[in-house]
């Protein structure tokens, strides 16, 4: 297996099984992310030896409520054709091969806690394929004024207090470890408007 960061596919290659009397029937794909249980994502014909995984829908952070972590893992199947002249089918299951997708990271430079769009209305970086997030954001005087470690909860533009923050320039610092455990930091500014 491996994966093509650009395009966001794993792609699967295996040998074809050859020793049946009664030739191979199907493919049966299996996959499992972040070590949930194996699904079958794909059944394919005998002449088929590879496979390509589109996995863009898991670079959005939100999968069932949580990050994903990019780890993929995945096993084939094999089922032998019904022309077996003992009327037995046999099944064959691959080893398990797992891969891990990078990072990626997106921060917004502007937003507004007031727009009509409320998706414009909340300050949180998009990092996919990671996991042990935090992310902190300071005023322009070094204070501490919003702290989160779940990906999926941003900053409202609220402080403390329960006064919205004013127009200005703000620090974030975004920091978590990446599917091969490497602990990435991230900081940089972004503005409040309204």
């Amino acid at each position: 297996a491996k994966s093509s960061e650009n395009e966001r596919v794993n792609s699967l290659s295996w040998s074809k099984y050859d020793t049946w009397l009664g030739g191979v029937e199907s493919y049966e794909v299996y996959r499992s992310l972040d070590g949930s249980d194996f699904e079958n994502i794909a059944i394919l014909t005998d002449d088929d030896s590879t496979f390509s995984d589109d996995i863009s829908e898991f670079v959005n952070p939100e999968l069932g409520g949580q990050q994903s972590k990019g780890n993929f893992c995945y096993f084939i199947i094999a089922t032998e054709g019904a022309s077996n002249p003992y009327n037995k089918v046999g099944v064959s299951r691959s080893n398990v091969t797992c891969l891990e997708q990078k990072h990626e990271v997106f921060v917004p430079n502007v937003f507004n806690p007031t727009s009509s769009n409320s998706k414009n209305r909340e300050f949180k970086p998009v990092v996919s394929f990671a996991e042990s997030y935090l992310l902190i954001i300071y005023n322009r005087w070094g204070e501490k004024i919003f702290e989160s470690t779940d990906g999926l909860v941003g900053w409202d533009g609220y402080l403390a207090s329960g006064k919205l923050a004013p127009k200005s320039s703000y620090v974030y610092l975004v920091q978590f470890t990446n599917a091969f455990g490497v602990v990435i930091e991230q900081k940089g500014y972004f503005s409040l408007l309204y």
